[in-house]
């Protein structure tokens, strides 16, 4: 067991119930109560205690009683009425008067404490979950103050003289149960063990100034019912809860006349309020309406004010479109007015005149390029015939060199001359130095089948072809057609005739 020696720190105040909670009484100590000694008595959980001691002469006096008394009045035992205070507790002190010759040497204490331990039955004894309860015992109201602390706080000194100062300090560091204020004793059962009943006791002891009436001390039989009834209400301590009953229901009645006259005060002075209250919770409407419409017209006025704004900046920017277009109008007319000057100076007869001789100009342009076009095309169709001409006289060459085609030039035929005639106007003189291929050549040509003078070759228009009677007659060609590409096949295998292009006046001949 562990002894606090020094004040402790205070530390902050519970405020829930059941702080003892499942722990047991372990040991007890006592101060300033009755004759007890102030050393701590360990107590042992779960065991029949026999308390005994010797007094001055006998067993009387020597505390017993008083020790169970503390024991009771610190686990709750409602046989002390806590509450109606507990004043009883303050029987416990110590008086010299009843000490044997005590009232010479030592004074009747004014105060004192009941210090009890609690913990677990199966703790392991270090002081790790114990707690330690202060019953501080007053002569004067209140006559019951309650303090705690976890640990084990006793007051361990070397004499009983300071073991008692010791106490004092304790107290004085132990902190305040509820908060500026000390627990009381009728608050004793519910904050310490949360209203459970933890002791039961009958205690008839010398020190108290009314014995309480104990049912064990007589018969049963010899005691009437009304007397039991007195005893049982001592011993359960209702004889001075009746007695308060009594002086509550006088009380009570005296209230309740009260209480009736102060109704009818009551609901003519709530009938007075209402009509006040009426009145004034309309003045609270019309002010709160009076603030409504305030708001309402601040609203409306700082709305309109953003209104005008936008539509403010919306006209300004409007009129700097508008001056913008104006000034591009006043460039405009101004760049017209430059214009119709000038228009009325002569510049535009200038500017028509000058359009109409580059009219006439490209007019004549487009005539000459027309003439040269023209030109060009007859030129064209002659190079085309000239072209003709050449292929059918490359073809006709057989081979022959540059001097034996020359040497058969061509000659106009006379009129009135045979086919004979015609055909041998092309040949001059026989070339002794005509090839081989030439005669094949002639041969085949020879060997061609004769086609009818009525139907037109093959693979030809019946628009564009000739009759036989219609083909030019020319010297050598055997009455057969002459073209550009005499003898031509097309894909299909027959022979492609063409009209041979005409001869202008101005063509020079072959």
């Amino acid at each position: 067991m562990t002894a606090v020696l020094e004040p402790l720190v205070p530390g902050p105040a519970r405020e829930t119930d059941d702080i003892v909670g499942d722990r047991t009484l372990v040991a007890v100590q006592a101060v300033n109560i009755s004759r007890l000694s102030t050393h701590p008595v360990p107590t042992v959980p779960g065991t029949l205690i026999v308390v005994a001691g010797q007094g001055p002469k006998d067993s009387n006096g020597a505390g017993k009683s008083s020790f169970i008394a503390a024991i009771t009045a610190l686990l709750g035992d409602e046989q002390w009425r806590f509450a109606s205070g507990a004043r009883a507790v303050a029987e416990l002190l110590f008086n010299a008067e009843l000490a044997a010759q005590g009232d010479s040497r030592w004074a009747s204490a004014d105060h004192g404490y009941i210090v009890g331990v609690f913990d677990h039955a199966e703790a392991s004894g270090d002081g790790e979950t114990a707690l330690t309860v202060w019953l501080r015992v007053n002569v004067d109201a209140p006559h019951l103050e309650i303090r705690w602390r976890d640990g084990v706080h006793l007051a361990a000194a070397p004499s009983e003289a300071d073991r008692v100062a010791l106490a004092d300090r304790l107290w004085a560091g132990l902190p305040r149960s509820a908060g500026r204020r000390d627990l009381v004793a009728k608050d004793l059962s519910r904050v310490l063990y949360g209203g459970r009943v933890r002791c039961v006791s009958f205690l008839s002891t010398s020190v108290r100034s009314k014995v309480a009436t104990n049912l064990l001390s007589q018969p049963l039989n010899e005691i009437t019912p009304e007397r039991i009834f007195s005893a049982i209400a001592a011993l359960t301590g209702l004889d001075r809860e009746l007695e308060a009953e009594r002086r509550s229901r006088a009380e009570e009645h005296r209230e309740r006349a009260k209480a009736a006259e102060a109704s009818e005060r009551l609901a003519e002075w709530e009938r007075e309020a209402a009509a006040l209250l009426k009145t004034f919770d309309r003045r609270d409407r019309a002010r709160a309406d009076v603030d409504a419409a305030l708001r309402h017209w601040r609203t409306r006025q700082a709305r309109l004010l953003t209104d005008a704004a936008e539509a403010d900046a919306a006209l300004a920017a409007e009129q700097e479109e508008l001056r913008g277009e104006g000034r591009e109008l006043a460039a405009a007319a101004k760049a017209a007015e430059q214009e119709m000057e000038q228009l009325t100076g002569g510049a535009l007869d200038e500017q028509v005149a000058s359009a109409e001789s580059a009219l006439a100009e490209l007019k004549g342009q487009v005539e000459r390029l027309g003439a040269d076009k023209a030109v060009a095309q007859d030129r064209l169709e002659e190079l085309r015939r000239r072209v003709a001409r050449l292929e059918e006289r490359r073809r006709d060459a057989d081979g022959r060199d540059e001097a034996a085609a020359g040497a058969r030039a061509w000659r106009p035929p006379r009129r009135g001359a045979t086919r004979r005639s015609r055909s041998s106007a092309w040949r001059a003189a026989p070339s002794p130095a005509r090839s081989a291929p030439s005669r094949r050549r002639r041969r085949a040509r020879a060997a061609r089948p004769r086609r009818s003078a009525r139907s037109p070759p093959p693979g030809s228009p019946r628009s564009g072809c000739w009759t036989r009677s219609s083909w030019p007659r020319t010297s050598g060609s055997g009455g057969r057609p002459r073209c550009g590409r005499t003898g031509r096949r097309s894909r299909s295998g027959a022979a492609t005739w063409t009209r041979p292009p005409e001869r202008s006046r101005n063509s020079p001949a072959r």
